[in-house]
């Protein structure tokens, strides 16, 4: 029984196979790391451009070039015409008669001059149709977290003004007449405070914005400060910074997860086609 079991520990028969067992481990680990990390790849760069594309669509379908006036005037339109027969007599005795016509009526507008052009974004739309783009364009993944984050053209601000007389004017009328002939003069005032657009539109967003409109009838917004020039910007840039969560294919063997996250800048921009309204 001796000499049989020191034959046994002697024979070198079959010991090869625990050292091609366990190198065959470390190769399909290896092997199961690098399939693993390509698709780990291939699935955040197809994240990636789903993001891009989803942000580009996004910012085309939201964004908007608009137009706002630089100069706010009055301007006064009459209407209801009325007549009267005016009798002169000359040096000589004669007599003669003149029709004089006036308006019993005027109207006065705001009138808005000099319009220039700007670009803006809504932000309130812009993560609905960003997130429509994304599920349209991406079955795999899906859409946990995104900060969006607006940067304007900053160096493009123009001086506004107001020049409105007859602000907050009550209407008024009173008796008149023309040659004998009395009519009632009537004046409606349809004049109140520009809309300060730019505190709507911008508010937020790292633009400096001037305050809105006072009580003055006339007052200009140029320069800097408070009362400064108003901005009208030529361009916008929006990053985004999104998580999203994708299913793991080693999920069920490494760390127990069926998915991992991905986070993913993109950045797009946008500028206006024309700068003159």
């Amino acid at each position: 029984m001796k000499e049989r079991f020191l034959y046994i520990l002697k024979d070198d028969k079959g010991q090869v196979l625990p050292l091609v067992a366990i190198m065959l481990m470390i190769i399909l680990m290896f092997a199961s790391v690098a399939i693993g990390s390509t698709l780990a790849f291939k699935e955040r760069k197809e994240v990636q451009d789903v993001i891009d594309a989803a942000l580009l669509s996004a910012l085309l379908a939201t964004s908007e070039q608009r137009e706002a006036p630089t100069k706010y005037e009055e301007r006064t339109v009459g209407s209801e015409r009325v007549c009267g027969v005016c009798y002169y007599t000359d040096e000589d005795g004669n007599t003669y008669s003149e029709v004089r016509c006036t308006y019993s009526r005027y109207d006065h507008y705001i009138v808005e001059k000099d319009f220039k052009n700007y670009i803006y974004v809504n932000p309130s739309q812009f993560e609905d149709v960003f997130r429509t783009y994304f599920n349209l364009n991406n079955r795999n993944a899906e859409l946990k977290n995104i900060d969006l984050k607006f940067v304007y053209d900053d160096e493009r601000y123009l001086t506004i003004i107001k020049n409105l007389p007859n602000l907050h004017t009550p209407d008024s009328s009173r008796p008149a007449s023309i040659c004998g002939t009395s009519y009632t003069l009537r004046h409606y005032y349809h004049i109140e405070n520009p809309p300060a657009w730019w505190r709507n539109e911008f508010s937020g967003t790292n633009l400096t914005l001037p305050i809105a409109w006072t009580e003055l009838t006339y007052e200009t917004r140029s320069g800097g400060g408070s009362r400064g020039a108003v901005p009208f910007p030529r361009w916008v840039e929006v990053t985004a910074n999104v998580t999203v969560e994708v299913s793991s294919f080693m999920g069920s063997f490494v760390g127990g997860k069926d998915s991992y996250e991905i986070n993913v800048t993109s950045v797009a921009f946008q500028e206006v086609g024309s700068l003159e309204g």
